[in-house]
């Protein structure tokens, strides 16, 4: 009787430990940003011609409307006043982004946004 409690207390606490480390490495908490600024840009060589990239450095409000910077990459440029929702990591910056309407923001984040 005790090894089958033991095992089952193994087993939660490895699907437990398992599910905790695959929020911090693969989960993210979202951010909203608006662009409202220019991007840099910058050329790399690749073996079948140049790469374009536009780095921008924004701040992002979470649902809570607490700030964040974010510095994100895209193939190509955002026009000004874009919104986007961004999912951001602590270990891997961020992890992807869409462009969003204004009015699929969360009322916290939105105010913030239009204040900035």
């Amino acid at each position: 009787m005790k090894r089958v409690v033991f095992g089952l207390v193994a087993i939660i606490v490895l699907i437990v430990g398992n599910s905790i480390w695959h929020n911090s490495e693969h989960g993210g908490k979202n951010l909203f940003v608006k662009i409202q600024e220019d991007e840099k840009i910058e050329m790399k060589k690749s073996d079948n011609g140049h790469v374009t990239k536009y780095k921008y450095s924004v701040i992002g409000f979470d649902e809570k409307g607490k700030s964040q910077e974010i510095k994100l990459t895209a193939q190509y440029s955002l026009k000004h006043y874009d919104y986007l929702k961004v999912v951001t990591n602590k270990k891997k910056g961020v992890l992807s982004w869409k462009e969003v309407k204004k009015q699929e923001i969360p009322k916290n984040p939105l105010f913030e946004l239009e204040k900035a």
